[in-house]
């Protein structure tokens, strides 16, 4: 098979070099390629991450979360379960909705798991309650990420909706004639209504039910056709009744007649047009505001998009009512330019940096023939990746960072090998053949060793995964294009280029190198071949050292995403109303119109602030809920502001928490820690939720600890006496629609004007006891028989306590306690030590907890990534063994990996970075990298002496390590010095990676000029007895 592999590598590289023309179009024509799939590829700042999962939403208005659970969640649950596909199902049940969350597992296809979710749930809907208002399913998608988030205010005292709307309607008609642009939502506006306020006085004094009410309203609003006429040879509609256009219209519509006059809805109602009191409130820098947002489709460009948007709404500002103001509070475009030219600005260097090493110590044209390599293997993986679908973001472009130093190490071995043939009596077309099939041995298993260090993390299957894996597609299409450049590509123009002698003779550095270094290297090797086992274990000694340093390194798995944003969540009693929240947020707001660090922020109070990061997701709509996006005039100053207002918020009587952070980078996570307990009896998880609190309370660094039990509020419960109700002559559709009206209002029809706008009806009861116990005993119905029956009559009611939510985890009841790390700890280690604390809690059969989090996250995806470089490692070495036919010498060429483990631990610990998820992917890379030295030093030696070299084993060592000593130190030279860029300025989550990948290499490559030699020498020994 390899005799068959090399023969089609020489007809390939002899027609290449008989035929250039054919392959010169072949290679322009991946190059446009390249570079159009550079040009329209979507950009975007991270990676495009969904999990594959579906919500649904319950709706039941009235419903305890006990009976919810009851009536509902267990019918939905055992259906969901029944799906193979389904890795987990959370539910979160309160007080009439019900959520639940259903995970799939990785590679499965979203869109079939959410229709087939849709399809269980319509099985099991005879099943459930009839009084269920709604049923909603959502997929889990990034197509609903905002893009951009505008502020509208309004400078008029009061709250001026109708100018707000207004402008918040002119500039959704702009957006929507940008393409590209979707999900336009305006945030904070309430709805306009027609509301009728029924008098309870009055409707009690002329004993109208609210069910008369609302059928004379939807009576009146209907158009009644009665038939047609013919007056002088015309036809005529006849219409029986005239439509509702206006107010004063539905004022005078009649109700009933009593003994003296009709009584028409303005005599027990007071009518007028009134906004809906919001469930919400959206403000900018502390003032009332409206939030436009818009998400754009997967395909767009997100700066193409941008930029027509912003030349949009510059040409719309002169529409705007005059009171209001737009502003922008987030921009995503802006993000991703700023991430992706410092990326780029990182490329290029590291471009800059290889080609100056090239042209350093190559001839004029050697150096241009490897430095084409560059552009080439670049634009090749660009191509591949806009091919499989995927686009220009901080991982992708990360990849090519690594991949530049990697890239032109095929093209430097072979080149290398080429002005060692020069000097031969050979025509220059043979002297490039022979070379090229002399090293391309060790140049593909190379490329196919670094390609198999990256291939298992394409297919680890998790957020963490999906997160990561445009990195390594990226390095594995580079360096594809690296390969088929260094076979084909170079001999090519090395048969153009290098066609003088004068054009192979070494530079001054490479004879320094050859000369003056490679001196040094030799008396070392001298040396060690003396006492070769002795020497073994002395250079053995970093390895064991760093084994001790480990511990002293932090571990951490992605860090913040050092951007000048802060995040407040305020997350108060759950029995606390949105109009004691807003009073919270007004107070925090005060303290940030004070710091001139910070710019602008936008306070959504209800709510969480609409969708604009990848992985922080929105929380439960309630009153008690609110966020703060903050954003600060420059990133270094963020944790100074992070500080200042945590510490001044701590001194505020909060009844509740709230939390100041930064964006984290990687996959989201509800909570830093949280642990999650699971049984069956509420009581028992109470006890044992309260046990959990009280050690994580005792673990220092722990802060913002939230136990659900904790919280149980005051209800008032309503029992309806259906018999008794049915025998008074009142249906128990007619007491819950006097109920839903009493208490919340209902939307009854609808009026539409003259310009054919529509409104909604809404009917509502007003009393002076509304707050008031009292307000119950004034709600009564109108019997079949009409008799007067008060509520109290068929119903008793009272307070009562009740837990505010039921939680269910894979079907079984559970409860979250929740926590936070105070800044300067770390999560695992809080983690561990509360882990030690539960395991000393007696719990009962039947009762159990599991750690989740930050530290489950971690352990998940390091576990994976562990997996996956043990994978890489039998990978490398099934290839070496395919090259070298033996056991013995890919375990030579392996011994390098440990080497390099100890550089990385080494650089780790001097710089003071963490042992990051990103560090361990760059360790994966590295052992691919590492062994590509050895793979040269060992195919040297295996030819010289399979040609039967005169010289002892030793002598050919040494000759071996002479020969391949240059492309050694240049292509590790190339691949550190390229990484260098991204390094030094890829901040937190690239630092580490850069770092171990640094370190490794530095350390593989002084050792193994010195280590391998000697196993080569004990191994040459062995075979000799």
């Amino acid at each position: 098979m390899l005799r068959s592999l090399r023969w089609i590598l020489r007809m390939m590289i002899k027609f290449a070099l008989k035929n250039p023309r054919v392959f010169i179009i072949v290679f322009m024509a991946l190059l446009v390629a390249g570079c159009l799939s550079f040009l329209s590829m979507p950009r975007s700042e991270d990676p495009q991450v969904s999990q594959p999962a579906t919500s649904i939403i319950v709706l039941y208005p009235g419903a305890s979360a006990i009976h919810l659970e009851q009536l509902v969640v267990n019918h939905l649950e055992a259906a969901l379960n029944d799906l193979e596909e389904v890795k987990e199902i959370k539910t979160e049940i309160n007080d009439g909705i019900v959520k639940t969350h259903v995970h799939f597992y990785f590679g499965t296809d979203a869109a079939e798991m959410h229709a087939k979710v849709i399809t269980q749930v319509a099985k099991i809907r005879g099943d459930l309650p009839s009084e269920i208002t709604s049923i909603k399913f959502r997929k889990w998608s990034l197509s609903k990420l905002n893009i951009m988030q505008f502020a509208i205010t309004n400078d008029s005292v009061g709250n001026n909706y109708d100018e707000l709307k207004i402008a918040s309607e002119v500039i959704e008609n702009e957006l929507k004639l940008v393409p590209g642009v979707q999900n336009i939502k305006i945030w904070g506006l309430p709805e306009k209504k027609i509301k009728v306020m029924l008098d309870s006085s009055r409707i009690a004094q002329y004993k109208i039910s609210v069910n008369q009410v609302i059928e004379a309203i939807k009576r009146s609003g209907k158009v009644v056709p009665v038939g047609k006429i013919k007056i002088n040879s015309l036809s005529y509609n006849i219409v029986g009744n005239k439509s509702v256009e206006k107010i004063a219209d539905l004022k005078e519509i009649p109700i009933i007649k009593n003994e003296l006059r009709v009584i028409q809805l303005k005599d027990i109602a007071s009518v007028e047009f009134q906004y809906e009191d919001s469930h919400y409130f959206t403000r900018y820098n502390g003032q009332e505001a409206l939030f436009v947002t818009f998400g754009k489709r997967e395909s767009a460009n997100i700066m193409h998009v941008s930029k027509q948007v912003n030349h949009r709404i510059k040409e719309c500002l002169p529409k705007l009512p005059l009171t209001t103001s737009l502003f922008r509070v987030y921009d995503q475009s802006e993000d991703v330019k700023q991430r992706l030219d410092s990326f780029f600005y990182n490329l290029g260097y590291g471009i800059m940096i290889v080609a100056l090493i090239n042209f350093l110590f190559f001839r004029l044209r050697s150096a241009l023939v490897i430095s084409i390599a560059i552009p080439f293997s670049i634009l090749f993986g660009i191509l591949f990746l806009n091919v499989f679908g995927f686009g220009l973001e901080q991982m992708s472009i990360a990849g090519l960072i690594i991949a530049v130093g990697l890239l032109v190490d095929n093209a430097i071995v072979a080149v290398e090998a080429i002005n060692l043939k020069s000097s031969s009596s050979m025509s220059l077309d043979r002297s490039i053949l022979s070379s090229i099939t002399g090293v391309a041995r060790p140049i593909i298993s190379g490329t196919l060793t670094t390609i198999c260090a990256f291939l298992p993390v394409v297919f680890i299957q998790d957020v963490t995964g999906d997160f990561i894996r445009s990195l390594p597609i990226t390095v594995i299409f580079t360096l594809i294009g690296s390969l088929i450049m260094s076979l084909v590509l170079c001999p090519l123009l090395s048969s153009k280029l290098l066609n003088k002698p004068e054009f192979f003779l070494p530079t001054k550095l490479v004879r320094f190198l050859q000369e003056r270094v490679f001196k040094w290297v030799s008396l070392g090797l001298d040396l060690v071949f003396r006492w070769p086992k002795g020497a073994l274990l002395v250079l053995l000694a970093p390895f064991l050292c760093s084994l001790f340093l480990l511990k002293d390194i932090p571990m951490s798995f992605f860090p913040d995403s050092e951007k000048a944003r802060l995040i407040i969540n305020v997350d108060l009693r759950r029995d606390v109303d949105l109009t004691t929240t807003s009073r919270v947020v007004r107070e925090i707001e005060s303290l940030m119109l004070e710091l001139k660090e910070i710019v602008c922020f936008a306070s959504t109070v209800g709510r969480s602030n609409p969708y604009v990061y990848y992985n922080l997701f929105a929380k439960r709509a309630t009153g008690s809920h609110a966020q703060i996006i903050v954003e600060i005039d420059q990133q270094e100053n963020v944790s100074e502001v992070k500080r200042y207002l945590t510490s001044r918020i701590t001194k505020m009587n909060i009844m509740g928490v709230v939390n100041v952070f930064e964006l984290k980078q990687g996959p989201p996570v509800d909570a830093e820690i949280a642990i999650n307990l699971m049984g069956e009896n509420l009581d028992e998880l109470a006890r044992l939720s309260k046990d959990v609190k009280e050690v994580m309370s005792k673990v220092e660094g722990v802060t913002d600890i939230q136990n659900p039990f904790d919280e149980i509020k005051s209800d008032i419960y309503l029992n309806i006496n259906k018999e008794k109700a049915i025998l008074l002559g009142v249906s128990l559709a007619q007491v819950y629609q006097v109920l839903r009206v009493a208490f919340s209002g209902e939307d009854i029809d609808l009026l539409k004007d003259k310009e054919g706008r529509s409104y909604k009806i809404k009917l509502l009861i007003n009393s002076d006891k509304k707050g008031e116990m009292a307000f119950f005993d004034e709600l009564f119905f109108i019997s079949n028989m009409g008799g007067y029956i008060p509520l109290k009559q068929i119903a008793d009611y009272g307070f009562e306590e009740r837990l505010f939510s039921i939680e269910h985890h894979n079907l079984l009841r559970g409860s979250t306690i929740t926590a936070e790390a105070k800044s300067g700890y770390s999560t695992l280690e809080l983690t561990r030590l509360i882990k030690m604390g539960l395991d000393k809690i007696d719990w009962p059969e039947g009762y159990r907890y599991r750690v989740e989090g930050d530290k489950e996250v971690q352990e998940r995806a390091f576990g994976k990534m562990y997996m996956s470089i043990l994978i890489s490692i039998a990978g490398i070495f099934s290839i070496l063994v395919l090259q070298f036919r033996s056991f013995i010498q890919p375990f030579i060429v392996l011994f390098m990996i440990p080497l390099s483990v100890s550089g990385s631990v080494l650089a780790l610990f001097l710089t003071e970075n963490p042992f990051s998820f990103t560090a361990l992917v760059g360790l994966s890379g590295l052992f691919g990298i590492v062994v590509n030295d050895t793979i040269l030093l060992v195919d040297e030696l295996n030819r010289r002496l399979s040609k039967g070299a005169s010289e002892g084993g030793g002598k050919a060592i040494i000759l071996s390590v002479q020969s391949r000593f240059v492309p050694i130190v240049l292509t590790s030279l190339t691949t550190i010095l390229g990484l260098l860029p991204l390094t030094l300025r890829g901040g937190g989550l690239w630092a580490p990676m850069g770092w171990a990948i640094i370190g490794g290499l530095l350390s593989a490559t002084i050792l193994s000029l010195l280590v391998v030699p000697v196993l080569l020498k004990i191994y040459i020994g062995l075979n000799k007895k």
